[in-house]
């Protein structure tokens, strides 16, 4: 999965960069048809918050954001969230006998 990482109005240590990228990528286990992720990060009245959308083929974008104290926690919940919205689909899709077809 292609990964985008965006920051508006603050700036993000590169080690939380990287881990972005290795948390968001590992979300493609859960859905094998997300193709694509963007995460954006901003600092808003010392706030931290950060969005994330997964692009999944052959249906709509599923979003997650979430605010916190640090950008970690911000991550933290919002990996949390799209991981239940994946898991979600993945099992309404089985109840309805839709069988993934891995593409990569």
């Amino acid at each position: 999965m292609d990964v985008t990482i965006n920051t508006q109005h603050c700036t993000v240590p590169d080690s939380l960069l990287d881990q972005t990228e290795r948390r968001v990528s590992r979300l493609d286990r859960y859905h094998p048809r997300a193709t694509f992720a963007s995460v954006i990060y901003q600092a808003d009245r010392g706030l931290k918050q950060c969005e994330a959308r997964i692009h999944v083929a052959g249906g709509p974008p599923l979003c997650a954001s979430a605010r916190d104290n640090s950008f970690r926690g911000a991550l933290d919940n919002t990996v949390a969230r799209l991981e239940r919205q994946l898991k979600r689909q993945r099992e309404r899709r089985r109840r309805r006998g839709v069988d993934f077809v891995r593409t990569a």
